[in-house]
């Protein structure tokens, strides 16, 4: 039995139910995550390609499946993060006076974050091919010690034209995809949906919503899908192509934040911290304890003496 609760507006057209249009959330946030889950699946091809081109025929059957199964996960885990503001952005077909922009807001939405999921693949290929490791926090230090050099640097040592012109084609390209994807997304969940009654449709939001907390820690585990699931093989290019570009970013970028974190102790703590260690000191000579006197080295002063 199918269910449909829409209303008749005053022109006498149906408004879709509260049910359809979080599915219809879900669908167009489904096609965008989809589609950068392709995005950094390709980027991962290059990069073995180009940096362990027969590194899978050096690993065994199981290191094989687990750095597929784990390389998906993680693929899903920030495409979806990456494209979370577009199932937010449903809200606004809720909103009589911002229903209308959903679709203009959600397809600008899907650029940004497809352009985003594109430009870290791209940098984590290249950075790996200058310093032979992931994106790490050095990557923030380059940037503060000389911006102007650096991005010369990059403009003289790596082809940014040709990137740019690529960039452009993509983003033309990618409006069409898009529309087909969402399309047959919305499709393909709007049939499932029509199918259910009420009770069922509620269900079935459940079940996206478990799909999708699912891909956003990218485990059923105790812990979410972390750093340390990388280690999928013994063989360390393996384990790096396990990752992905918006995954070191953001491991990068928490590491920087850990390592600018200067911690801050009053005199009156050091004092009281080398006084529960058997130490006397005041604040006009804190650094008393630390000086140390070593006996003297009669050996020492006699070869002085001699030689």
């Amino acid at each position: 039995m199918t269910n449909d609760n829409s209303t008749v507006t005053p022109q006498g057209e149906k408004s879709p139910t509260v049910t359809a249009r979080i599915i219809t959330a879900f669908a167009v946030f489904f096609a965008s995550t989809f589609l950068g889950m392709i995005i950094l699946a390709i980027g991962r091809y290059i990069f073995m390609m180009n940096f362990g081109p027969t590194a899978t025929e050096q690993i065994s059957d199981a290191e094989m499946s687990a750095f597929i199964k784990t390389s998906v996960l993680f693929d899903a885990k920030f495409s979806a993060t990456v494209f979370l503001p577009l199932l937010a952005a449903g809200f606004m077909m809720f909103v009589p006076g911002l229903v209308k922009h959903y679709r203009k807001v959600a397809c600008f939405l899907s650029y940004l974050g497809i352009m985003i999921l594109l430009s870290l693949t791209v940098v984590q290929h290249y950075y790996y091919e200058t310093y032979k490791q992931a994106i790490s926090s050095f990557i923030f230090a380059l940037f503060r010690e000389d911006p102007l050099a650096v991005l010369t640097t990059i403009v003289t040592d790596y082809p940014v034209l040709p990137a740019l012109i690529l960039i452009i084609l993509f983003v033309a390209v990618y409006y069409y995809v898009y529309r087909s994807v969402t399309a047959a997304s919305e499709g393909i969940f709007g049939y499932v949906r029509k199918k259910l009654g009420r009770v069922s449709g509620v269900m079935f939001i459940l079940v996206l919503t478990a799909v999708t907390a699912f891909m956003l820690r990218g485990s059923v585990d105790t812990f979410p899908l972390r750093q340390d699931n990388l280690n999928v093989s013994r063989n360390t290019i393996i384990n790096i192509a396990t990752g992905n570009g918006p995954a070191y970013f953001y491991w990068a970028y928490k590491w920087y934040r850990k390592e600018g974190k200067k911690p801050k102790i009053s005199v009156n703590e050091l004092i009281k911290s080398f006084r529960n260690n058997g130490f006397e000191t005041t604040p006009e000579n804190i650094t008393a304890p630390l000086a140390v006197r070593i006996p003297e080295n009669e050996f020492r002063k006699w070869s002085e003496i001699t030689f």
